[in-house]
């Protein structure tokens, strides 16, 4: 389990991903895999500023 910030918990559980992947499946560097991403957020607040900026290019097709 665990809990904090929004920012701080994506962050562990990205890194506690990569771990596993990296420790426990075998991945050839030279596939090309593809995935399709729905509901992707469109703003993230900046710490610091307490600003929201874009997540990802503001041009392309969002939902909602």
């Amino acid at each position: 389990m665990i809990g904090d910030t929004y920012d701080i918990v994506t962050t562990a559980l990205g890194r506690l991903r990569t771990y596993i992947r990296d420790k426990y499946l075998q991945i050839n560097k030279d596939d090309l895999a593809f995935c399709w991403i729905e509901d992707f957020p469109m703003f993230e607040q900046d710490p610091e500023t307490g600003k929201y900026d874009f997540c990802h290019n503001p041009f392309s097709i969002v939902k909602g």
